[in-house]
């Protein structure tokens, strides 16, 4: 690997990415002044037929391809125009890759979002809970490290009654410095800057950023920093010092790390305004502790009303979902297994009886039926399993469409209408997978269509499996892949399963792992003789079991129906 700069107007790579053309050349020395007023060679020897293609996507050149060789007239405009196909074919593969390494990073940066608030939530409660100077400063260092890079970190507290700031609390590459005292007179100071301006210092290349703040580099002591964070500590709009992080190592601190930091800042403030209370006056800390009783009772109130809304909203998913009477009626030897994740779910089932099929009260023509899995749990799954009930209900009740296959092709327009979804980046992506049934039990035929949710069949003691379409319902790489309708043969004891992939995606207590699908398959083998009732049961009992005290991972969905 090697690079170069923009400003080389005599590197062909530089002419072809500003002119968003090709390059051709079969003689590089006579016809290099066609784009270039000399030949530099970047690398190696001296190449004598060139092609350089720009890779563009949407109308930005994202990069280069080239093939050269060291002898004359190699190439034909036939290969240039093999070259630009190439070309646009790797631009596409590179905004992809880019893509999907954005949605990669993205979840990274919401599962360690996610990590830093419960690190700092304990941290706030061990600050705001010490009464005690250098226990404050000592459960800061020994968790500041958990969050950032801290090679040097520091409190410095401001005494306005003097003009000085004195660095109480300040540790280097892990030990412990001696207390300095400096006047706020000193304008080349950062924590001087910082308190008077009562504003954030955010830098990651010193050298070329100290001019933002003050004219000149100094330091207190020790080796020069080139990542640097002050946060003031400020308290009733009162600055009160200065929390500080700094690395050695250029580009260590992001954004993120300075809400981190900002909300360290904020917590300190707090302790340090509740030890000196405490020092000064009992009584005092006696009144902040009974505010602090009181937000605490107004936060658990609102956690109430919230949970009590999610309540009402369980009350509403649970009445648009078919009734065990009605499933009873229509899969007379069934059962389901519904286990969510949290108080509502993004998983749900759906039924409905064709009416024309039921003769005499007794079930005996078709039932469409189907475990769906919407996108996301808890309160958006939720609301995306409403719309998906719903829109099932439209297609085969007010359409009258009754295929599996045609029914996910319409559902997944729909979804794709009712979510404004696009092609374009930062479009919303949500939406469904699912595994659909229908039962003729005159003619004792199962079609079966599915989007990434698959059928498992068990007769005579063997398991078949029948692949649903590698897409989902709604915008994605594959939305244009046709779904497929799948006609199987029933006969009297057949038992098949549909499902969500909650259950195989939960992780034990011991093992650490997944419960993964074969074991799954295996255990619908297992159980596929017992009664529905058992069975329903035993799944119950095996997922209780191998979960223990573990977070339930996502939801979980079992249908199970015997012929």
């Amino acid at each position: 690997s090697f690079s170069f700069s923009m400003d080389n107007d005599n590197n062909y790579t530089v002419w072809c990415i500003k002119n968003k053309k090709g390059i051709f050349l079969n003689d590089n020395i006579k016809e290099h002044k066609k784009y270039v007023n000399e030949i530099v060679v970047v690398l190696g020897e001296m190449t004598q037929s060139l092609m350089f293609c720009p890779m563009i996507i949407k109308d930005k050149v994202i990069g280069v391809i080239t093939v050269q060789s060291y002898e004359k007239n190699s190439y034909t405009k036939q290969q240039l125009d093999i070259l630009k196909t190439l070309a646009n074919y790797a631009a596409i593969a590179f905004d992809n890759a880019r893509l999907y390494d954005n949605l990669v990073k993205g979840k990274e940066e919401i599962e360690k979002t996610y990590t830093n608030i419960q690190v700092l939530s304990e941290i706030g409660q061990q600050l705001t809970s010490t009464l005690n100077f250098e226990d404050i400063f000592s459960k800061l260092h020994e968790n500041v490290n958990r969050l950032m890079d801290g090679e040097v970190f520091g409190i410095r507290i401001y005494h306005p009654e003097n003009n000085t700031i004195v660095t109480q609390y300040e540790y280097e590459k892990g030990e412990r410095q001696e207390a300095i005292t400096f006047s706020t007179d000193n304008e080349d100071n950062l924590s001087v800057w910082c308190i008077k301006n009562k504003k954030e210092i955010y830098m990651n290349d010193n050298l070329n950023e100290y001019k933002k703040y003050v004219k000149n580099i100094v330091l207190l002591g020790g080796e020069m920093p080139h990542s640097l964070m002050f946060c003031p500590m400020i308290l009733k709009d009162k600055v009160i010092g200065v929390i500080t992080v700094q690395s050695y190592q250029k580009n260590s601190y992001t954004k993120q790390h300075l809400d981190v930091l900002r909300t360290l800042a904020n917590y300190t403030a707090i302790a340090f305004d509740n030890a000196l209370l405490y020092d000064n006056m009992e009584g005092e800390v006696k009144v902040r502790t009974t505010e602090i009783e009181k937000q605490k009772t107004l936060v658990e109130d609102k956690n109430l009303k919230i949970t009590d809304s999610i309540n009402y909203a369980l009350r509403i998913q649970q009445a648009i979902l078919p009734t065990q009477q009605m499933i009873s009626t229509i899969l007379p030897n069934s059962f389901i297994f519904f286990k969510p994740k949290d108080i509502v779910s993004g998983d749900f089932y759906w039924a409905h009886h064709i009416p024309s099929a039921k003769e005499d009260g007794v079930t005996k023509g078709e039932v469409l039926f189907a475990a769906v899995d919407c996108t996301g749990h808890g309160v958006p799954g939720a609301f995306m399993s409403i719309m998906g009930y719903n829109l099932l209900e439209q297609i085969v009740k007010e359409n009258k469409i009754y295929e599996p296959a045609q029914i996910l092709t319409e559902l997944s327009k729909l979804v794709v209408n009712s979510l404004k979804q696009t092609e374009e980046i930062g479009s919303i992506r949500e939406g469904m997978d699912i595994a659909l049934c229908k039962i003729n039990y005159k003619k004792m035929e199962l079609e079966y269509s599915g989007a990434h949710n698959s059928l498992v069949l068990i007769r005579n003691g063997e398991l078949t499996e029948t692949k649903a379409n590698q897409r989902s319902i709604g915008i994605s790489i594959t939305s244009k892949i046709a779904f497929q309708n799948h006609k199987i043969k029933l006969k009297k004891g057949d038992t098949f399963y549909i499902f969500s992939d909650g259950f195989a995606d939960q992780f034990g207590e011991k093992s650490n792992q997944k419960f993964f699908y074969n074991p799954f398959r295996e255990l619908l083998l297992d159980i596929h003789k017992l009664s529905m009732e058992k069975q329903e049961k035993k799944l119950e009992k095996v997922i209780s079991t191998w979960k223990g005290s573990r977070e339930q991972t996502d939801d979980m969905l079992v249908i199970g129906v015997r012929v």
